[in-house]
């Protein structure tokens, strides 16, 4: 398509058709392999049909009813897998083509968030460009279970454009079901307590007054305070063996995790970096050599754009609004770290890199220095490139690791299978005769089998160098 008619699409239209060429691409890349992959892991008990009773249980207890999964108060995550579970059963191919849609939806609407926030239409094609090839991406793609984290976050910045509506247009409509998208999100997963900062980073960033109105802002703020305050009592009062805020001489415990900034800084990390995290203890090339030329690359171009700062026209308070939204994105894992739960701070991320490209560009272009605009584009490549080489080549290896012929998979589904401590869990008769009949080919017959995998010699069995668990 012709680019001065892109460029002639109305907002909308312009958001909507560059997240889905985008998408396009990475589904070209590396969607296709995993589009008619079967249920893994805790797909098989959480993808299904509930129970009236197993649905009502979760509105007043943990909402995993198998007791498996890490205790907590979810009763509309219980409400999304029953959704997708009758809907689709054991299609998976329908389900994974819900579960794309979902994820353009997400960045469509992050698109539109920082479009309305001032954002240009250059930078909205660079993040949906760089986004696709982030490993996180292709993370919450290939396990179908974590879709209910893309449906929470759907429904957070859906709440966030209801409120910037309503902030432009004072409808009250528009902040009610603004305040109804967040109760929700927060009653899906409690990752989104941070949902009340970010509106407040809103108001403040779209005021310019960070001081002379805390008491009104807080005002404005406080029915979405109040839901965080909502699911921590039931939480605790539902699900008693839930981890919950503890304060001490001694230390700040979150149940029987203590606050880790160890934590916080592994994801914090993990989001600036593409490629994700790995364990110094392995050298992989491809990844050190884009890690150095992604970080490198980074900070020489925060120093030109510091030093022609008059050309580059960057307001640095945009800057660290962004670095502050980054920070407050990655907060909850200073209890756990969890390395599907960083698609937010990493498009925040990508929204800076976004700033310092344009920035560079006009340093580029607007200097009479032949050598200052070849170093601007050299960065600007180097960042593109180390981003799309770096994290293709993870997103790879993530999609080879959850595979149902990798090894890692093999040994969670046995567990849930063969384990006795897993016995008791719920699986559709269908799923649990395919899993069987899949373990059976692989010559695993009983946990035995899995306790001395690394001497199965069966040839289909792929020896994966990731965790699907690591960052």
């Amino acid at each position: 398509m012709n680019i001065k008619k892109i460029n002639q699409l109305s907002d909308i239209s312009f958001i909507i058709l560059i997240s889905l060429i985008t998408f396009l691409i990475w589904y070209l890349s590396l969607g296709f392999k995993i589009v008619n992959q079967p249920f893994i892991w805790d797909d098989l008990h959480l993808i299904r049909v509930f129970s009236l009773e197993e649905i009502i249980n979760s509105w007043k207890g943990n909402w995993d009813s198998d007791g498996v999964e890490t205790p907590s108060y979810r009763p509309i995550a219980i409400l999304y897998y029953n959704f997708i579970g009758t809907i689709f059963k054991e299609n998976y191919i329908l389900l994974r083509l819900f579960v794309f849609l979902l994820m353009i939806c997400l960045i469509i609407q992050f698109n539109w968030i920082i479009f309305k926030l001032g954002f240009e239409r250059q930078q909205i094609v660079i993040i949906s460009s760089l986004i696709i090839f982030t490993k996180i991406y292709t993370t919450l793609l290939s396990w179908l279970t974590l879709s209910a984290l893309i449906f929470c976050y759907i429904l957070a910045l859906m709440s966030i454009i209801l409120f910037i509506y309503w902030f432009n247009k004072k409808n009250n409509i528009n902040l009610f079901f603004s305040i109804l998208f967040a109760f929700c999100s927060i009653f899906t997963r409690e990752t989104m307590y941070i949902l009340p900062g970010i509106l407040y980073l809103i108001l403040i960033y779209s005021q310019k007054k960070i001081f002379k109105d805390i008491t009104k802002n807080l005002i404005i703020v406080t029915p979405f305070i109040a839901i965080v305050i909502v699911h921590l009592f039931l939480r605790k009062l539902f699900v008693t063996e839930a981890s919950h805020f503890e304060l001490s001489l001694n230390s700040i415990r979150f149940g029987s995790e203590e606050i880790s900034l160890g934590n916080f800084f592994k994801t914090l990390k993990a989001s600036w970096l593409p490629m994700g995290v790995w364990s110094i203890k392995k050298i992989y090339i491809i990844q050190t050599i884009t890690f150095f030329s992604w970080v490198i690359s980074i900070i020489i171009g925060i120093f030109l754009i510091i030093k022609f700062k008059k050309i580059s026209k960057v307001s640095f308070v945009n800057f660290f609004v962004l670095i502050f939204v980054i920070f407050l994105f990655n907060l909850p894992s200073i209890t756990v770290a969890r390395p599907f739960g960083i698609i937010l701070p990493t498009l925040i991320v990508l929204t800076f890199i976004s700033f310092m490209i344009t920035a560079l560009t006009k340093i580029g272009n607007l200097n009479n220095s032949g050598k200052l605009k070849l170093l601007c584009n050299f960065i600007i490549i180097t960042i593109i490139l180390s981003n799309l080489f770096g994290g293709y080549y993870r997103s790879n290896e993530h999609v080879k690791a959850m595979n149902i012929y990798s090894s890692r998979i093999i040994y969670f589904d046995a567990m849930s299978i063969y384990d006795p401590d897993f016995k008791h869990i719920k699986i559709s008769k269908i799923e649990y005769d395919k899993k069987i009949k899949h373990l059976k080919s692989l010559d695993i017959n009983d946990w035995s089998d899995i306790e001395n995998l690394d001497k199965n010699k069966n040839t289909k069995i792929y020896i994966s160098n990731f965790s699907p668990l690591e960052f």
